[in-house]
């Protein structure tokens, strides 16, 4: 599972909906769990930029179940977005690279995020009414919540 997780934080962390502390804070509870941590989770911890930190979560992170990975990478998007510490357009992004690298929950979260994808980045550039952009960030902060499970 470790390498799962590090694929989906690798994912979250390049997009910008987790932070280089979120990542260390990975790591650190990883090597509390593990009898006998990997040195890569131990220079996890201490690196300090999000470059070397991408770097060893993808020496972590291993091909998965995609539909596994994009679970806890929305999971990551869930509570960023909650926290009000990504925007719509951050949303759409990370939105639009799960689906381009088909990492993808189940067939009807797909459609749902193709939907959201356009219509995310279509709010950053305030091409809706505000009326139908706060409907459409509604459904957005619906469909997040099934993946929230820390709320």
């Amino acid at each position: 599972m470790q390498s799962i997780e590090a694929k989906a934080l690798s994912l979250a962390l390049e997009v910008g909906v987790v932070s280089v502390g979120d990542v260390h804070a990975w790591a650190d509870r990883r090597i509390r769990s593990a009898e006998k941590p990997d040195f890569k989770l131990i220079e996890l911890s201490t690196e300090p930029d999000s470059a070397g930190c991408l770097s060893l979560l993808h020496e972590l992170a291993a091909d998965g179940d995609k539909a596994i990975v994009a679970t806890l990478a929305l999971r990551h998007l869930a509570i960023a977005y909650a926290a009000k510490r990504v925007s719509p357009r951050t949303a759409a992004t990370m939105v639009s690279r799960l689906l381009d690298e088909g990492y993808i929950p189940d067939d009807d979260a797909a459609r749902q995020m193709a939907w959201f994808t356009e219509d995310l980045a279509l709010i950053d550039v305030k091409e809706y009414s505000p009326e139908l952009e706060s409907r459409i960030l509604g459904d957005f902060t619906v469909f997040l919540a099934r993946f929230n499970y820390a709320s």
